[in-house]
């Protein structure tokens, strides 16, 4: 008789929900795009209402001068300044619906960490939903150091841009780059040059700037807020990668690459499509900046030269180390040739 009322119950009601097993490997790997990337993966577990530390990689470790096991099942409102911490505590929602944690992280403003040394660090938070159940919700949280962030921000502002092509260049974009480099040689971290050079400018004719302002702005969609994106010369434009090494510049230049593919433009009555020659270099620490940079401006010249008279390859190719023009150090230099037929 019971198991019969409890049969009709479950066909009225439906059977009581059974959450699904979340594996290890699916929530608490740390996953990262760049070599560099500072990332932890938090758990709001509704049912003790903790936002706990889960996992966080040697670059976080680094970042926040903690060690693995400061951090590391502890809750991360303990980091977290006062204000965002009162946030949270106000807004989060431990229940299968409403405001979690990446809601309200969302929302805040002015976001610092805590350092071990007490020191707080004006950050921003990239943070994407990991597989999850009603009880525990895991994020993963790309920490970034604002300052960077503020730095580029700085040079790339509307006084320092081109008024055509909205990219920032003379004077702004130099000390941009001399300031983005001093902060990778202070903090120890990667930084990239990467040159694009338009093969058929002269085709465009009075349309050249729209075109690089298109450009430009396909290059800025893909990159992050630390990357600074400038003019060169009128068909040249120029990207600094900091946080990024050779061995992963070619994955944000093929996300470039693959936007531009088969974009074309108006020009009189004929359709014009885009023909580019890519350069890319690492940063050696012990020559001055404008002599890697302005080597890597003359390396893309040169391979652009060989790709004037036909189509460009679509592959990434290494460049010998010697080859460098003017005598100039350039290490670990690569040409990208974008093909567009």
């Amino acid at each position: 008789m019971f198991s019969r009322l409890k049969d009709i119950y479950n066909n009225i009601f439906g059977k009581p929900r059974v959450e699904p097993k979340l594996e290890q490997e699916q929530t608490n790997d740390v996953q990262t795009r760049r070599r560099f990337d500072a990332a932890m993966v938090v758990q709001q577990n509704n049912p003790i209402q903790k936002i706990y530390i889960t996992n966080v990689n040697d670059n976080a470790l680094k970042l926040l001068n903690y060690n693995k096991a400061e951090l590391v099942g502890h809750d991360i409102r303990e980091f977290l300044d006062a204000h965002v911490v009162e946030l949270l505590n106000e807004y989060v929602e431990f229940e299968a619906t409403g405001n979690d944690f990446a809601d309200v992280m969302r929302r805040a403003r002015d976001i610092h960490m805590l350092r071990k040394n007490e020191s707080a660090l004006p950050i921003t938070l990239d943070i994407t939903r990991r597989l999850s159940n009603m009880s525990k919700l895991y994020y993963q949280i790309f920490i970034h150091d604002k300052s960077l962030a503020e730095l580029a921000e700085l040079y790339t502002s509307p006084q320092n841009q081109d008024p055509a092509t909205k990219l920032v260049m003379g004077n702004a974009l130099y000390e941009g780059i001399r300031g983005v480099r001093q902060f990778a040689e202070r903090n120890e971290v990667d930084l990239t040059y990467v040159m694009f050079a338009l093969n058929n400018a002269a085709a465009f004719g009075d349309e050249l700037a729209n075109v690089i302002f298109e450009i430009g702005n396909i290059i800025k969609n893909q990159i992050r807020a630390t990357d600074v994106v400038g003019l060169v010369e009128p068909d040249i434009i120029s990207l600094v990668l900091p946080y990024c090494d050779v061995e992963h510049a070619p994955i944000v230049i093929y996300r470039i690459v693959e936007d531009l593919h088969g974009s074309t433009y108006n020009i009189g009555d004929r359709r014009v499509e885009i023909s580019m020659t890519i350069v890319y270099t690492d940063v050696d620490f012990n020559y001055k900046v404008l002599e890697i940079f302005n080597n890597a401006v003359q390396q893309v010249k040169q391979a652009r030269s060989v790709n004037e008279s036909g189509p460009a390859l679509n592959r990434l190719e290494k460049l010998s180390h010697n080859d460098r023009s003017n005598n100039q150090p350039i290490n670990n230099t690569a040409q990208a040739e974008l093909d567009k037929g």
